[in-house]
């Protein structure tokens, strides 16, 4: 193997680990974009489906505030992106 294909090697190791790195990172994203839409569905099937109003409106603050979250993280997101 010559030093010009030892290097292009190198590089080409160098990118694949990049390459991973990003996947992972891409997964991490989905994952936690899942789990907060999993909640606010969970606190929304709450708020069309109990006739307790204490519940309802705490139901609603948690989906509120789970909405706020979500755009902060999207924004944090699309400023890295």
């Amino acid at each position: 193997m010559t030093v010009a294909e030892m290097k292009l090697d190198h590089i080409n190791q160098i990118c694949q680990l990049q390459a991973n790195e990003l996947d992972s990172k891409d997964s991490q994203i989905r994952q936690i974009r899942d789990t907060v839409a999993i909640y606010k569905q969970s606190y929304s099937d709450t708020m069309v489906h109990t006739h307790n109003l204490d519940q309802k409106k705490e139901a609603q603050n948690m989906w509120r505030a789970l909405d706020n979250i979500e755009k902060e993280i999207e924004a944090i997101i699309g400023q890295e992106g």
